[in-house]
């Protein structure tokens, strides 16, 4: 019974694996230890090399790394023996176990081992009278099509998802029921991992009325109350943009549902950077637009503004008549950073006819270091991203995993989880965050023997790494940082830094291009820069 009580003292009280195993050891060695408690204990060994305890002892803890290979070794022979022969239909609450070891098999890359626990799962959606939970089959189908991914078969991996979204089960995307959302990477995966997002942007059929004038109101307009009828058009680019580039695409998918045709023969002609024009701004994201009765003539300063003179041209088209305002227009943005932390599916769009230019998607991103590294996440991510970046527009994902749990991000561990993450997102032209606001305090008990239980160094300099090594292979890469102090001096007590320490941190170590992204009480900005 003390051996007991140790036990449940290192897994609840003050948390200590090795400890734990320790006594649990211990009780196995005793004798007269009655066979149930024995095979209670083992499993309790066994568990010590599950995903989650593994996850934790590498990244949170920093134990041994051969430890925690035996552990696992432990928990998968033990666990395979357990579920030979496992009916699930008749043992349908085996099934969690059954995504876990083939998580576990999966995190090592044994793809066709975690295949055979997964398919076990996934199937049962078809086994009538099944009680194994929808939940369970989301997860399952999540990392099977991981798995497709993996192996270059996107349109199996797809498959997959759809096939879980055909059985309508419910609440797959309520994390209040089921906590990984298995929902939300198949509702992405089906809408997202196809060949053409070009549809898509035409869902909100922007712009809606703009009195055939740029929006949001332009810098120095010169208007007149002439129109052209555009009946057909041609389109002249460059090499930044050719004929087949995205933006002269959404032109011909807008112009498509007004009526105007493009052809090569056209008598009126868009010319895109063919040349540059001397009214054109000097500002960044500046262009200047001219339009007449025989072309439309779009300077643009830098990439972004020749987007801006694009939408702001098919502004200056009515959708009913299609005519076009002849018109002359210098204009830059008199915000620099214009956008918003979210995330929905025809974003693009708003975006570009709002002519926003930052996204922080904190919808779909990494919350849970022990849900994080789906495949199928990076796919619909790559996916999601690629409009925004085609337009060069910038994209943020979110990334919470060094708070849940709370990583030493003192061990060089924590650095490479994070660089082998965010090398990934910044290859397919994402930018990049960490988020440290919510839960990053109390720190974690290893860096907490640092700095007199102070992150203002700690954190900076982790981020300032992070991004340094990013941006040595992907140069064009952004980052976003929201620091702790999210609420601001009302919470100061759940701090051991001062908010003077925690700035001085931020000025000292962090590059300035590293935005600091803040809300909450009494920590908001007046004035914009």
């Amino acid at each position: 019974e003390l051996y007991q009580l140790r036990q449940l003292h290192y897994s609840k009280v003050k948390k200590d694996s090795v400890k734990y195993e320790e006594y649990s050891n211990k009780i196995l060695a005793l004798p007269g230890t009655p066979s149930s408690l024995k095979d209670k204990v083992i499993e309790d060994i066994a568990n010590l090399g599950g995903p989650w305890q593994v996850l934790n002892d590498y990244y949170v803890y920093c134990l041994p790394e051969d430890l925690i290979a035996r552990r696992k070794k432990t928990y998968q022979e033990y666990y395979e023996k357990k579920y030979a022969n496992t009916d699930l239909k008749k043992e349908f609450r085996l099934a969690s176990g059954f995504n876990d070891l083939a998580h576990s098999y999966w995190g090592d890359g044994e793809n066709e081992k975690a295949e055979k626990y997964l398919l076990a799962v996934f199937n049962q959606k078809d086994v009538p009278g099944s009680k194994v939970s929808p939940g369970c089959i989301g997860d399952a189908a999540a990392m099977l099509a991981s798995i497709e991914v993996r192996r270059g078969n996107r349109d199996r991996a797809r498959q997959y998802c759809q096939d879980l979204l055909d059985k309508n089960y419910d609440y797959l995307d309520n994390a209040k029921v089921y906590y990984s959302r298995p929902g939300r990477h198949a509702v992405r995966a089906v809408y997202h991992l196809k060949d053409d997002y070009m549809p898509d942007l035409d869902n909100l059929k922007l712009p809606h009325w703009t009195d055939c004038k740029p929006y949001p109101q332009p810098q120095e307009p010169e208007y007149t109350d002439t129109y052209t009828q555009l009946k057909s058009v041609r389109f002249e680019g460059s090499a930044e943009f050719p004929k087949d580039h995205p933006v002269f695409r959404l032109i011909e998918l807008k112009f498509k549902r007004y009526g105007i045709v493009i052809a090569d023969n056209a008598p009126f002609t868009i010319k895109l950077n063919t040349a540059r024009h001397p009214s054109t701004p000097e500002n960044h994201e500046g262009y200047y637009l001219e339009i007449t009765d025989k072309e439309a003539i779009i300077s643009g300063n830098d990439f972004r503004g020749s987007v801006w003179g694009v939408v702001s041209f098919i502004q200056c088209v009515d959708s009913a008549t299609a005519k076009v305002r002849n018109c002359k227009v210098r204009d830059w943005p008199a915000t620099p950073l214009r956008g918003h932390s979210g995330y929905g599916d025809d974003l693009v769009e708003f975006g570009l006819f709002n002519k926003l230019n930052f996204f922080f998607n904190q919808t779909y991103g990494f919350t849970d270091v022990g849900l994080s590294d789906l495949d199928i996440i990076y796919e619909n991510l790559k996916y999601m991203a690629k409009p925004f970046a085609d337009f060069g527009l910038e994209f943020y994902i979110s990334d919470r995993t060094s708070m849940y749990s709370k990583f030493c991000l003192t061990s060089d561990r924590a650095f490479q989880y994070h660089l082998k993450r965010h090398l990934k997102l910044a290859g397919d032209r994402m930018n990049i965050s960490i988020l440290l606001d919510d839960g990053r305090y109390p720190l974690n008990e290893i860096d907490a023997e640092m700095d007199g239980g102070k992150g203002w160094r700690i954190d900076n300099q982790f981020v300032q790494k992070l991004y340094s090594a990013v941006k040595e292979k992907y140069p064009d890469v952004k980052m976003v940082f929201c620091p702790t102090y999210y609420w601001g001096p009302h919470w100061k007590d759940s701090y051991a830094d001062s908010r003077a320490e925690y700035f001085k941190g931020m000025k000292t170590y962090l590059d300035p291009e590293i935005k600091v992204f803040w809300s909450g009480n009494q920590v908001r900005g007046y004035y914009k820069t």
